[in-house]
């Protein structure tokens, strides 16, 4: 398995990277390159211009011998480690070189150069999201050896498919859960109008039985092992609802489609919510 690791040399950069080194070696076998670009249209490109290529074999010698002893802390035998560096925009530089060496996964951490404090907000790591044919993890706890625990939202769309196959090729000794909520708005009107209860509560157990088969049949049809817990659940409010849910496990995985995310019901503002106020970390794939 091939690993690309982005870093800007701060601390939740290092984050990536020991992620990287730690999942490269639990797969056993896996390459590791970790990449700083230098940003051509930021600070550095504006001070030093033309001059700015002159610095690459600078930062390429930081590069190497941070990562050498970061290599080292984390005792990463057999993982095999390459230095790169390039000018351009970070996510452009991320998505060519990911596809240079053929990257089935993408590291990155939560702010600075790389990483993002918003998913959608038009920052380096939404377009670099955007910009990527691999799956994309922001690395934000660096304390779990491994993921353990991985929970996948899923709505049955194409995205949906797309990162639970990337889950099952990337994590394999993981237990997964597999969680899709449905919204009832009309129903929840109940809370502030006079609705016939029992009428609410019937069409609430049908949306929760029919979620629920949906789950049976995307764990079957994916060859996800008998034990995968599936979880459905009525929310008024998928953003904190799934926030409470994943907040039992590891890892939490989203798919999403184009610019845009396609899980309607957990995305958008939910996916904001969780990579601004949760230490969990996320992978994300866009179809």
């Amino acid at each position: 398995m091939k690993i690309l690791a982005a870093t800007d040399f701060s601390k939740r950069g290092d984050v990536a990277v020991e992620r990287a080194i730690k999942i490269a070696k639990n797969i056993g076998g896996g390459s590791l390159t970790v990449l700083h670009a230098i940003n051509s249209r930021g600070f550095f490109g504006a001070v030093l211009g033309e001059k700015l290529a002159d610095q690459g074999e600078k930062i390429k010698a930081k590069l190497e011998a941070n990562l050498a002893e970061i290599a080292a802390k984390s005792e990463a035998k057999g993982v095999k480690i390459k230095a790169k560096t390039a000018i351009g925009d970070p996510h452009e530089v991320i998505a060519e070189t990911a596809d240079q060496i053929g990257a089935d996964l993408i590291v990155i951490g939560d702010h600075g150069g790389f990483a993002p404090s918003k998913l959608l907000g038009g920052t380096t790591a939404q377009n670099a999201i955007d910009g990527a044919k691999s799956p994309v993890l922001i690395a934000k706890s660096p304390d779990a050896e491994n993921y353990a625990q991985i929970l996948i939202a899923t709505d049955f769309s194409e995205p949906s498919w797309n990162i639970a196959r990337a889950v099952l090729r990337l994590f394999p000794a993981a237990q997964i859960s597999l969680v899709s909520l449905y919204l009832a708005p009309a129903e929840f009107e109940s809370l502030y109008y006079d609705v016939n209860a029992e009428r609410v509560t019937e069409s609430l157990e049908t949306m929760r039985a029919e979620t629920t088969q949906k789950l049976e049949d995307f764990r079957s049809q994916l060859n996800f092992p008998p034990a995968t817990r599936l979880l459905s659940r009525a929310s008024a409010y998928p953003a904190e609802t799934l926030a409470e849910i994943a907040s039992e496990y590891d890892l939490i995985a989203l798919g999403t489609r184009g610019t845009h995310t396609s899980l309607s019901i957990f995305l958008g503002s939910t996916a904001e919510f969780l990579i601004r106020e949760r230490e969990r970390d996320i992978l994300v794939l866009r179809s």
